[in-house]
């Protein structure tokens, strides 16, 4: 494990003391810091890229993910920026429809990330207990008798600063580097699949819904987004791309209208080369221990799931929230003590339960989704059928999938 001894004395690094020091300024790390920083808790967000601009980042939100932001203020700031409702989600084999999950009218809704963290940081910063230091890596954490008491970070000028704190929270990603760093191994399920994301202009009048396209064990996603695209992920096998790409831009164009014959016109006008494709590689990872003394994982780097269904950004949100609890609860309890792993046990059970049942569902469904042969193909057809034509049992799919962690977000059919 590397780790760094106290520095204090060193007059060539800043020194900072702080409450939370949280290493990621993703959705979950954002809340997270906000959510502190309006209860007077002293915060520390470390981020090291520039700004928010991210390519083919997470933008769904699920209706209770959605309840959970305006319930803590962002509604009207959701409502003044725009997005896109995805009224349902739609899958098909061949062209012709297997399943339908509707949504009545709590939506699924696309919201760029980059608007999404500018809004969380720019309320946060209104907050005297709220700091974020854009263009700064974490370096190192600082480890005193197997008790993690802060980090070492630099800035875009390699001036260090060390940052102590009464929880450092990993909030990294699905590489986390700082998950490493405390010998925290991911237990790691690869796909058979990658993923390539493009983006395109949306036609006049395009479906409000997300569409998965299978054909055998091809399938494609086309997702709207705000405000005026689609963002469309072309599954092909793991490890593939080198051999996709060899067959020219045409292949990939190819590929997508086989599969969405709709989208012919916009893909031969709009795909021209492959600059604008990006490579998304999917697994699947937990880890059996979300925490040591001083330190806590969240989001990404604690649950790594896939793009299937539009979770990512919802279970690291929910994580924020119960973290927040946790949090709070530790330091009115024992101010100036490290909060140590003990007392995140609890955190870690009630969301470890929600990521699990996610990840197991997401499993299941990549495994269908590789059904090649005429047999399993039809099995794969028979299934999803049955499960459309069953009100009750789809229902309660989107219900635990789409509502399941806010109360107050149910469809109306509850009330």
């Amino acid at each position: 494990m590397s780790a760094l001894n106290a520095v204090t004395g060193d007059k060539k690094m800043n020194h900072i003391e702080t409450d939370i020091c949280i290493v990621g300024g993703g959705p979950g790390g954002a809340f997270l810091g906000y959510m502190l920083a309006k209860d007077g808790i002293r915060c520390h967000i470390i981020e090291k890229a520039e700004d928010f601009n991210r390519d083919f980042r997470g933008e769904s939100l699920s209706p209770d993910a959605r309840k959970l932001l305006e319930n803590n203020g962002f509604k009207e700031f959701m409502d003044d920026h725009g997005y896109l409702e995805s009224k349902c989600l739609h899958l098909f084999e061949d062209n012709k429809s297997l399943m339908k999950f509707e949504f009545d009218t709590r939506y699924v809704i696309e919201f760029p990330q980059p608007a999404l963290l500018e809004g969380i940081v720019s309320k946060a910063k209104e907050l005297d207990s709220f700091n974020i230091m854009m263009g700064t890596g974490c370096q190192d954490l600082i480890i005193e008798d197997d008790v993690i008491v802060g980090v070492v970070v630099s800035d875009r000028n390699k001036v260090k600063t060390e940052i102590r704190s009464k929880l450092v929270v990993a909030a990294d990603g699905r590489y986390s580097k700082l998950r490493k760093k405390v010998g925290i191994e991911p237990v790691i399920t690869k796909t058979d699949r990658d993923v390539l994301w493009i983006s395109l202009k949306r036609p006049e009048g395009w479906f409000e819904e997300t569409r998965i396209k299978l054909s055998k064990n091809k399938h494609l996603i086309v997702l709207p987004t705000y405000p005026n695209n689609l963002r469309i992920g072309c599954n092909i096998p793991s490890g593939g791309y080198k051999k996709f790409r060899e067959g020219g831009v045409e292949n990939l164009k190819q590929f997508i209208i086989e599969l969405e014959p709709a989208l012919e016109q916009i893909v031969n006008e709009q795909i021209k080369d492959w600059k604008d494709v990006a490579l998304l590689d999917i697994f699947i990872a937990h880890v059996d221990q979300w925490s040591r003394d001083g330190f806590a994982l969240m989001g990404d780097s604690a649950h790594t799931i896939t793009p299937m269904m539009g979770q990512g950004i919802k279970h690291a949100l929910f994580d924020a929230e119960k973290l927040h609890q946790t949090i709070v609860k530790c330091l009115s309890e024992k101010p100036e003590s490290i909060i140590m792993s003990e007392d995140l046990q609890e955190y870690q059970m009630t969301r470890k339960k929600e990521t699990d049942f996610i990840s197991r569902l997401q499993s299941r469904q990549e495994k269908l989704f590789q059904f090649s042969t005429p047999m399993k193909t039809l099995l794969r057809r028979t299934m999803y059928r049955t499960v459309n034509k069953l009100g009750f049992l789809k229902h309660a799919m989107v219900r635990r999938v789409y509502f399941s962690q806010y109360p107050g977000s149910q469809t109306p059919s509850d009330h």
